[in-house]
């Protein structure tokens, strides 16, 4: 379900007037003359704006549609979604010479008052510190400083202080890392993050700038001509001239890959930035344009999530599903009645947020190199383009709990072809062929069936067949086609003899490759190592278990014994025979967990594959899901009503004289009920006065006390009659109830003393709350609101309290006290006194304020004349002077 708030409506509205009086889209930029009426264009797409965003938008069976929203430089006609740091790079003029300190500009010629040439913009600085503390790093520097360097055939061992700096740092590094593993468990804490400040000169000379937007503007050139030989291919192909087709393929090719090639070199411009061997090395400059990027991308979701839903957020873009009846494309039509313009309202509210907010009006140009003459305009390359809308998007699912997936989907067009697929192993190379040929037959299936049910149906269908293959363990294709189902392959960077003890499957195919085929083979770095995993010997790693494939190529004896040889077995070797199948189960059990049942799970469907289980913690979610008894948000409990209805029903209400509609005021009681409460008798609520007679105190008291000796004498009677031995459940019963009469009896002497002490308190005039309490039901009205706070009251002294906290308050000495009592959470005011003893030789009844004690003192200390005092904080600060005067008195010993 989609959810929109009432208040975006107008900034919506807003945004769209905005945007068309700015003429920031570009082809309103560029026929700009050509407008015709165009505040009536504008009124009218407010029209068409505020009746789609009507009230039945946002409903349940709502219709989604997928966008890709992306970054584009607007400063071309052909707008190409290109690296975000590329156009913060031009619009800022953000380039490694322009990052300057306040030293460069105390002697800058431009240094004036009020100056426009500096640009301050923020970026973040993240760090990553040691576990050892200081005193950690100071002690084994010392240590280090001790030793001695171990030398070399040719040098004899030196002092760690007589090497250069550069090797006593990573010496010192390294010592480092090891004491924090050892002693810490791990060798870095947490990053730390530092939001810091960098100046950017608006006057330096722009030749990084400029270099990379001669790059861009020739990849647009490129791809221009990239779409003009398309067209001639067409042609050509059209007309059959196999000349003109094979020159036409050649020059699509010729640009296409020129095009690439500047793509490659733009998205470098960057990174080079990063490098440290770089000449252009800024590390201000690269966190400048990254913290940039990263906050239009957050706007543009904090925006997408008032109106839709987002899926996917990169570097250049954000996938989102918005609802089917949000405002798509306005068209508008000029003066010659021929060109149309047409926007996508999507791509204009992100737009307008960053203009809004990334804009540079201190974009200056240098006009006159002799008088050092600069223009000063606003700058803002970076713009949204819109991509879609696309059918369906398949987002796959973590089997960890609170992890996403990244950089990982699948998109399709309307057609039902693919129109995007991103981080899946069917795109990687070397990965299980059995995973790439199931993925590549289940995407498509996401598109299949009305419900989710029946979509998830289809696509069980493909994961059963392939678990099929597996539990039959292939029987029904040959051998050959099996091994190029459950093989593996990775090509290995470097030489076998470089990677020393590392263990990995790739390494282990190569030993034994050049087991059978001899280490010349494997001499070199690049070999390619294609395996699978055998399930012998058992109980070792998978690592060591790879058999390569080349081996089921040789003649039958050599493998025979090679296999034997490796999986330590004299028994059959057949293939299916030495295969681990639940390895090979395992991995695409896991696959399917992410594309398939987790997300079901997740969208409250039963497990379509019932064969492979949930995770636990899924387990967990699903029954939260489905519990009825789980607590439901306020908004579920409302449904939204249609306009139409509304309105006729603000109508029929004119015209029957303002009569409230009984269909739309419901009484509360009725308050989520399915009859409604017009239909049957409305339940009628009395109110009665209070009889002004009631019992006395005594009354009570004695009637509570007959029958408490009553129960007694019964519950006495039923222990006699009971004996322990014979019938003890009955025994213990009968006490329970005993034990039970006997508490509720001193719970109502309890009550007759207060009220007694109330009516004692009431004579002085002091306060009547437990008074009122025990006589509530004196006043007339006791359905009131006075009533009300009356229980409380009452609740207050006959009921326990359970305190929920304790807080303390801005006087010294009070506390507020959270309770619940019955049901209802009260805040009461706690006074806590501040108590302490006073041991005196001589009497003190004139110094101080207490009262004697007699008290047995710690340690075996002698009493005198023990003095308790009790007093409030502010009675205390008081009388500190006195007690301060006490102290310095050797005879008086005071302790708390």
């Amino acid at each position: 379900m989609f959810l929109l708030k009432v208040q975006f409506v107008s900034q919506v509205k807003f945004e769209l007037r905005v945007k068309f009086d700015s003429c920031r889209v570009n082809p309103l930029r560029n026929a700009r003359n050509d407008e015709m009426n165009k505040q009536k264009l504008i009124y009218s797409a407010e029209e068409e704006l505020e009746a789609k965003l009507g009230f039945d938008l946002f409903s349940e069976g709502e219709k989604r549609l997928g966008w890709l929203l992306t970054f584009a430089s607007s400063s071309s006609e052909d707008q190409e979604t290109n690296k975000v740091y590329g156009c913060v790079d031009l619009y800022f003029v953000s380039q490694p010479p322009s990052i300057v300190t306040d030293e460069v500009c105390t002697a800058c010629d431009f240094n004036r008052p009020g100056k426009t040439c500096l640009r301050k913009l923020e970026w973040v600085w993240r760090g990553e510190i040691f576990m050892a503390k200081k005193s950690d790093y100071y002690h084994l520097k010392k240590q280090i400083e001790s030793e001695f360097v171990d030398g070399t055939e040719i040098q004899l061992a030196r002092s760690f202080l007589d090497l250069p700096k550069t090797d006593q740092q990573l010496r010192l590094k390294d010592r480092l890392k090891k004491y924090c593993q050892k002693a810490y468990k791990r060798v870095l804490d947490k990053p730390v993050t530092e939001v810091r400040e960098a100046g950017i000169c608006m006057r330096e000379n722009s030749f990084y700038v400029d270099t990379v937007r001669s790059f861009r503007d020739r990849r647009y050139e490129y791809k221009g001509l990239d779409k003009v030989w398309k067209g001639k291919l067409s042609e050509a192909k059209a007309t059959g001239n196999s000349i003109k087709i094979q020159e036409a393929q050649d020059m699509v090719v010729l640009y296409d890959s020129l095009q690439l090639a500047h793509k490659c070199i733009l998205n470098s411009f960057y990174e080079y930035v990063l490098r440290k061997g770089a000449r252009w090395y800024s590390m201000e400059m690269a966190g400048v344009v990254t913290y940039t990027g990263a906050k239009i991308i957050q706007n543009a979701r904090l925006l997408v999530e008032k109106i839709g839903k987002p899926l996917e957020l990169d570097t250049d873009g954000i996938w989102c599903a918005l609802p089917g009846s949000f405002p798509e494309n306005f068209t508008f039509k000029t003066r010659d009645m021929k060109k149309k313009l047409t926007i996508s309202y999507p791509c204009v509210m992100l737009n307008v947020d960053v203009a809004r907010n990334n804009t540079n009006d201190q974009y200056q140009t240098l006009t006159d190199p002799v008088t050092k003459t600069y223009t000063t305009r606003s700058e803002c390359s970076i713009e949204f383009e819109v991509d879609g809308p696309y059918k369906a998007m398949i987002l796959p699912a973590s089997k960890e709990e609170g992890i996403l997936i990244k950089k990982r989907y699948a998109v399709f067009n309307d057609d039902g072809t693919l129109a995007e697929l991103k981080g899946f192993e069917i795109k990687r190379r070397g990965e299980l062929k059995l995973i790439k040929v199931f993925q590549a037959e289940l995407f498509d299936k996401f598109l299949h069936g009305s419900t989710l049910e029946e979509c998830y149906s289809a696509v069980a269908s493909v994961a059963n067949h392939w678990l099929d293959l597996l539990d039959n363990q292939g029987t029904d294709i040959a051998d050959s086609e099996l091994l190029d189902y459950i093989s593996e392959s990775s090509t290995m960077s470097k030489s076998l003899a470089d990677y020393g003890g590392q263990k990995s499957c790739a390494v282990t195919t190569a030993k034994r490759l050049a087991d059978f085929l001899g280490d010349a083979m494997v001499k070199d770095k690049g070999l390619r190592c294609q395996y699978i995993v055998a399930c012998e010997p058992k109980g070792t790693p998978v690592s060591e278990r790879a058999v390569p494939v080349a081996i089921f190529e040789t003649e039958p004896e050599i493998m025979k014994f090679y296999v034997r040889k490796w999986c330590k077995i004299s028994s059959d070797v057949g293939i299916r025979s030495i295969i681990d199948w639940s390895y090979y189960k395992q991995r695409l059990s896991s696959a399917i967990q992410k594309i398939v049942t987790i997300p079901a799970a997740m969208q409250k469907v039963s497990n379509p594959v019932p064969r492979v289980a949930h995770p636990d913690w899924l387990h967990k979610k699903v029954r939260e899901k489905e519990d009825k008894f789980r607590q439901k948000k306020l908004a579920d409990m409302f449904s939204s009503l249609k306009k139409d209805n509304v309105l006729k029903r603000n109508d029929d209400a004119v015209e029957s004289n303002k009569v409230t509609d009984k269909e739309n005021v419901e009484d509360l009681e009725d308050f989520r009920n399915n009859k409604s409460s017009i239909k049957g008798p409305r339940p009628v609520v009395r109110c009665y006065e209070a009889s002004n007679k009631r019992n006395s105190v005594e009354n009570i008291s004695e009637i509570n006390l007959q029958q408490s000796d009553n129960s007694e004498k019964e519950n006495q009677m039923q222990s006699k009659t009971v004996d322990k031995n014979v019938d003890y459940q009955g025994w213990l019963e009968t006490k329970k109830r005993k034990w039970k009469d006997t508490l509720s009896r001193r719970k109502k002497q309890r009550f007759d003393r207060l009220g007694n002490a109330t009516a004692t308190n009431n004579a002085h005039g002091l306060p009547r709350l437990l008074s009122q309490a025990e006589n509530h039901k004196e006043a007339k009205g006791g359905t009131g609101v006075s009533s009300y706070f009356r229980r409380q009251e009452v609740a207050l002294t006959r009921c326990h309290w359970q305190i929920v906290q304790l807080v303390p308050s801005s006087q010294s000495g009070q506390f507020f006290a959270w309770i619940v009592v019955e049901g209802i959470m009260l805040k009461i005011p706690v006074t806590v006194p501040r108590v302490f003893y006073i041991n005196s030789k001589a009497p003190l009844e004139d110094k101080f304020p207490g009262r004697r004690a007699s008290k047995i003192l710690p340690h075996g200390r002698h009493s005198y004349n023990l003095y308790e005092v009790s007093i409030d904080e502010d009675q205390f600060k008081t009388e500190s002077k006195n007690l301060t005067a006490l102290l310095a008195d050797p005879e008086v010993e005071v302790s708390t």
